[in-house]
């Protein structure tokens, strides 16, 4: 089965212990309703609400069902085994902004600054011509009307997965697909829609072979919906010096630890404008940044979303830099096995990632060596480095 997950480089170096790809919490609470299609057992897409003429099927022995827009002859229909269970949906893309969708409530509204985890399988039919090049969801407080290309162009998706050479299992067309993502909530966000959200016809298609001609169609089944949070919160320093530990007292906490009019030699606060352009590495050079943690906790505070919001648009407006994130922990803090310096990369992964950084520039490493050993002025180790590397 084909995943869209984080790309972590394995090196078989005694110094680094590499962090594990699956990072949904096992308590994980999906807060979208009938998220399998099945209904309770009722065979209902209810809450779902289909936006065009989306469609919805049950495979079971004792039980076949489609519920569908009545076209003769639309192999499309033909019934397939689901992900799980017995019930999955379709959508169908056509030209001339013809996209379907579905549309929920979700169980709760999402809350500013948390992070949160989104997944969908999918699989292409294979009787349609083409493949969709991208699938995405978006999150807002009301409830978008995709009809209109209008609101098609002004509620966008948040997350947005992207294959120029077609959503499908490479191996096995006929697979499905797990499409993932993470999202930063803004607030008050209720309403999920997925689907396919390209603008343009070149954008949304590409034709299976070369030989397959008519109107372009894309097919996909839709199945096992996803959202949950993972979330975080932290404060992040921004610095360009090297800090000589003498400045800091590492027995006192972050909220009083530094006074940044006190140290404007050490920690600069310019303006959006300017830190932007301090942020970008030359040529050929990188840049790091430093995130700090307060003891035992892997949290990011509301004052770090901003400064992380300038490394996410350097980050998003040059997409040749590539990121090394290395999460640290004290000696006398967590287990051995490192865990909560795993869990602080990954927080600041999850942060950049869902603000539409790709997964495939990140390396991310939790070094078993102290980070002193890297930054000896660093006043302690409750850290992620974030390294922006220009090559």
């Amino acid at each position: 089965m084909n995943t869209v997950r984080i790309i972590l480089l394995i090196f078989f170096n005694i110094n680094f212990l590499l962090i594990a790809q699956d990072t949904i919490p096992k308590d994980c609470v999906n807060l979208v309703p009938n998220a399998s299609f099945e209904g309770n057992g009722k065979s209902t897409l209810k809450p779902w609400k289909k936006i065009n003429t989306a469609d919805y099927f049950v495979n079971s022995k004792n039980k076949k069902m489609q519920d569908v827009n009545k076209i003769k002859f639309d192999k499309n229909y033909i019934l397939r085994p689901a992900h799980t269970g017995n019930a999955y949906a379709g959508l169908r893309l056509w030209p001339q902004n013809y996209n379907e969708f579905l549309q929920v409530r979700l169980n709760n509204t999402l809350e500013r600054g948390k992070i949160y985890y989104f997944e969908v399988y999918i699989t292409p039919s294979k009787y349609a011509n083409s493949y969709a090049r991208s699938f995405g969801a978006s999150f807002y407080p009301n409830a978008p009307n995709y009809i209109s290309p209008k609101i098609l162009d002004t509620y966008r998706p948040q997350i947005e997965v992207r294959d120029d050479k077609g959503l499908y299992d490479k191996n096995n067309p006929e697979e499905w697909i797990k499409i993932t993502g993470t999202y930063t909530a803004q607030g008050n966000e209720l309403f999920l829609t997925i689907g396919n959200f390209d603008l343009s016809d070149k954008e949304k298609f590409i034709r299976k072979n070369i030989f397959s001609f008519g109107k372009r169609e894309a097919y996909y089944y839709v199945d096992d919906v996803l959202l949950c949070e993972i979330g975080i919160d932290s404060a992040l320093y921004y610095s360009n010096k090297k800090v000589d530990s003498t400045y800091i007292d590492s027995s006192t906490t972050l909220n009083s630890q530094f006074n940044i009019d006190d140290y404007k030699e050490l920690f600069k606060t310019p303006t959006r404008q300017d830190t932007l352009a301090e942020m970008l590495p030359d040529t050929g050079g990188s840049k790091t940044f430093f995130i700090y943690f307060e003891p035992n906790s892997y949290q990011i505070y509301d004052s770090t979303f901003q400064y992380l919001s300038y490394i996410i648009q350097v980050l998003y407006e040059h997409p040749n830099l590539k990121i090394v994130l290395k999460g640290y922990q004290d000696s006398n803090e967590g287990t051995a096995d490192l865990s909560l310096a795993q869990q602080r990369a990954l927080n600041i992964f999850h942060q950049l990632n869902g603000n539409g950084i790709a997964q495939t520039r990140f390396t991310i490493q939790v070094p078993k060596s102290s980070c002193k050993s890297d930054f000896s002025f660093l006043p302690h180790c409750r850290l992620v480095t974030i390294t922006i590397i220009n090559e």
